[in-house]
């Protein structure tokens, strides 16, 4: 009898999910595990990586991935720790013969996937893009700088693949799992202080599969904001003006190409206009993120990030803490601040300004800002959130030089009346 581990990742779900089901063709039965690394628990300029809200979104989500596994007949063992070290115990305890895990982009991921690999065979598979690396009109590692560039030959010259289907049985060894393994941890063993959702919330959203699914059977089918979403996706105020697809993509508790599907199937059975377009265009933008960082590797952390310019990053403490805190001398941007430290957060048009704030204003370090995120944003995507932010900062993907978001105009536009900025400035 063959036995795998499927180690799950940021790919919190059954259904379309390539790392099981070539797991479930190659072995007999599967333990499936997930592991919280220690480096989550390190910190970065005075920063921790993980916050309370991403923390419990992926509490929430192993929760739904645990009762889903049960309900195929087998179950989900979470650890704490250094993952090769964890695997090996497995393996000599269970005789494992092989682990089957995603492909990752970042470095640190690679890492433990490199540490795991010398002590067994590993099956890595690429997981999370709409528009997988083989399915490219060009290398991967060729992907273009531009992105207009880069979307017009993938909606030239590819398509999406067909959904995996969900299976029908997940089977597991016969063996006792020490019970430790199979209790997910609570909030309060990572945290002391938890916050209350705040009610203001523009992401009350829990995390896992099952709410991804309600999600997205709500906002493209029962209530068809999906009609509309061109128009409102820069809004700020309330749960419908955008898809808030997002934490649940970082999770991978729903994939990308899922969403692509459900799309198509409403452009033919309801409506296709730019609305329905601009959805994929969105899904474009992420895959765009994540080919930048397989071509560039680690350069999207440095700071002067894939272009390599010679910039100046101020680290001055203080100045960044009022930015944090929201306490600079402009509303909207204090407004943005504290939705985001209330919430775990913040509109895509948000991020923009607060980050050109940082950089333009403030003149500041942009590796602070893309930190503080990083630690505070419940849909936090190493790709997606330093690729923005060097795109802001002048060192990424932004073709026009010196970017600024005038955030009083913005705030004009965006939030004539004030009442975005009254409601979390109360």
């Amino acid at each position: 009898m063959k036995i795998g581990i499927v180690w799950f990742k940021t790919n919190l779900r059954l259904n379309d999910n390539p790392v099981l089901a070539e797991a479930l063709r190659q072995c007999d039965v599967v333990i499936p595990i997930y592991i919280i690394p220690n480096r989550w628990f390190f910190k970065q300029f005075g920063i921790p990586k993980i916050g309370v809200f991403r923390m419990r979104f992926i509490l929430e989500s192993l929760a739904d991935l645990q009762q889903e596994l049960q309900k195929k007949g087998n179950n989900l063992l979470v650890f704490k720790g250094e993952a090769h070290e964890i695997i090996s115990e497995l393996i000599e305890k269970y005789q494992v013969e092989k682990v089957f895990v995603q492909k990752e982009l970042t470095a640190e991921e690679q890492f433990e996937n490199r540490q795991v690999t010398k002590v067994i065979p590993t099956v890595e598979l690429w997981d999370n893009f709409l528009i997988e690396p083989q399915a490219l009109p060009f290398p991967a590692r060729k992907t273009p700088d531009i992105f207009t560039a880069f979307r017009k030959q993938v909606e030239r010259n590819t398509s999406v693949r067909k959904l995996i289907p969900t299976p029908e049985k997940i089977p597991a060894p016969e063996l006792e799992f020490p019970a430790e393994s199979t209790t997910l941890p609570p909030l309060t063993d990572f945290f002391d202080d938890i916050p209350p959702l705040d009610k203001r919330s523009a992401f009350p959203f829990s995390g896992g599969s099952t709410s991804a699914h309600q999600r997205l059977q709500d906002y493209i089918w029962d209530k068809q904001f999906l009609r509309s979403y061109k128009n409102t996706r820069n809004q700020l105020l309330g749960t419908h003006y955008s898809s808030k697809f997002s934490a649940w993509l970082a999770q991978g508790c729903i994939s990308p190409v899922e969403i692509y599907h459900q799309v198509e199937r409403f452009e033919k059975e309801v409506i296709e206009n730019d609305s329905t377009y601009w959805l994929i265009f969105e899904l474009l933008w992420r895959d765009f993120f994540r080919y930048v960082t397989l071509k560039y590797g680690s350069k999207i952390f440095h700071l002067g990030g894939i272009k390599n310019l010679k910039i100046k990053g101020r680290q001055n403490f203080l100045e960044f803490r009022f930015w944090a805190d929201g306490q600079t001398k402009d509303r909207f941007i204090n407004a943005n601040m504290k939705e985001l430290a209330k919430t775990g957060f913040m509109s895509n048009r948000g991020r923009q300004n607060v980050a050109s704030y940082l950089v333009k204003i403030s003149r500041l370090d942009w590796r602070m800002g893309a930190a503080w995120f990083e630690y505070l944003l419940t849909d936090y995507d190493p790709c997606s959130n330093y690729g923005n932010w060097m795109y802001v900062a002048g060192v990424g993907n932004d073709p026009l030089e010196n970017r600024f978001f005038h955030s009083r105009k913005q705030a004009q536009y965006y939030d004539p009346n004030g009442e975005y900025t009254n409601l979390w400035l109360k």
